[in-house]
């Protein structure tokens, strides 16, 4: 078979699979709007295979023209039959309301990832929250306070978070601070008895002591399993502190 001849066969048989699927679009309307990325990916999956067959220009240009003209008409008119199917719908004032406090939540929660991530200062922070709170008409303080909570974690410095809760919501942290301390503290003990311990081992067996040593302790099992112990023991602690605080929202 020649090489114009094997064009030609491509071109016959993609031509023949479009000028097919343009017909069935046409002769019988889609209405299901999910469909068109479906169909939109077929024809410009066959138009990239044809323009791999080095089909004459003439020809694409041909093609496109009766897809612009039949297809593009076809979403077009979809489209339009979706608009006029919803144009009468509208929320009831529950949902208006729902969607209000949703989208209040999500500028407060915004706003505290900004102070967390130190681009908002705790005073910047108490103005756009008033601001706010004028623009919706709902109070700021309960949500405030189950996001700040809501992002504690006994692992990491909680002290911004912690000033936050005491200062914007009146909350007494004092609590979990003393347990974030006691834990710290804890694990603290420990990691210092396994450095003692690998320390006393290398200066018996490999005579390898002073100061310069410098033990790691990733390998140490037990010293691992005994901090997981202790941080599940004070995490129920703190998860019980948050809770309470949590549950104190003001009505």
């Amino acid at each position: 078979m020649t090489k114009d001849a094997a064009q030609h066969r491509s071109w016959t048989f993609y031509e023949a699979v479009m000028v097919f699927i343009l017909k069935i679009d046409t002769e019988h309307p889609f209405t299901d709007p999910t469909q068109i990325p479906l169909q939109f990916h077929v024809v410009k999956k066959t138009l990239h295979m044809l323009k791999k067959t080095k089909i004459a220009k003439t020809r694409q240009s041909k093609f496109t023209r009766i897809f612009q003209r039949l297809y593009m008409a076809e979403i077009k008119s979809t489209l339009d039959l979706v608009m006029e199917k919803t144009r009468h719908l509208s929320f009831s004032e529950q949902e208006k309301q729902e969607q209000h406090s949703h989208e209040f939540a999500k500028r407060i929660k915004g706003l505290i990832q900004q102070y967390q991530d130190q681009k908002l200062r705790v005073e910047n922070l108490k103005i756009e929250l008033s601001a706010l709170q004028k623009t919706f008409g709902l109070k700021s303080e309960d949500i405030t306070k189950s996001e700040i909570v809501a992002r504690l974690d006994l692992d990491q410095d909680n002290r911004p978070l912690l000033t936050l809760l005491s200062d914007l919501c009146r909350s007494d942290v004092t609590p979990l601070e003393s347990i974030t301390k006691a834990y710290k503290e804890a694990v603290y003990q420990i990691t210092q008895a396994g450095t003692a311990k690998v320390k006393q081992h290398l200066a018996e067996k490999y005579f390898i002591s002073g100061e310069a040593v410098v033990p790691n302790l990733e390998n140490d099992e037990t010293g691992i399993k005994e901090i997981q112990q202790m941080r599940d023991k004070f995490d129920r602690l703190f998860t019980l502190e948050k809770s309470r605080i949590a549950d104190s929202v003001e009505t």
